[in-house]
C-alpha cells in the first residue's frame, strides 16, 4: 500500500474520510472553484459562506478538494458516505485552510 505525504509547500493535508486516506489540496485553482461552487463574490464572502455548513457545501468543497489531491471522488460517492464522515470532511476543510 502507498503511503501518502503531503507536500505542505503545495498546500497539500492527508487526511481520513470515512475510513480511507487521501490527500487533499488547496491550490489558486481549486480555491477559485470553490469560491464558483459556494457563489462567494470575494475572500471575505467566501469565509462567511464557509461559516455556515451544510451537507451540500461541504460535497461541494470537499470534492474541489479531493480533485485538487488527485483524488478525484463523485458526488454519488460522497453522499454514500456514512454521517460519521461530515466530521471527517470539515477536518480535510480545516486542513488546507489552516
Amino acid at each position: 500500500m502507498t503511503q501518502l505525504i503531503p507536500n505542505a509547500a503545495r498546500g497539500e493535508a492527508r487526511v481520513s474520510i470515512a475510513g480511507r486516506d487521501y490527500l487533499v489540496c488547496l491550490t489558486m485553482g481549486a480555491l477559485a472553484k470553490i469560491e464558483a461552487a459556494v457563489e462567494a463574490r470575494s475572500l471575505p464572502d467566501l469565509t462567511a459562506k464557509l461559516a455556515v455548513v451544510s451537507t451540500d457545501r461541504l460535497i461541494r468543497v470537499v470534492g474541489v478538494l479531493l480533485e485538487a489531491g488527485g483524488n478525484p471522488v463523485s458526488r454519488e460517492t460522497m453522499e454514500a458516505w456514512p454521517a460519521s464522515a461530515l466530521a471527517d470532511m470539515t477536518r480535510a476543510i480545516e486542513a488546507v485552510f489552516k
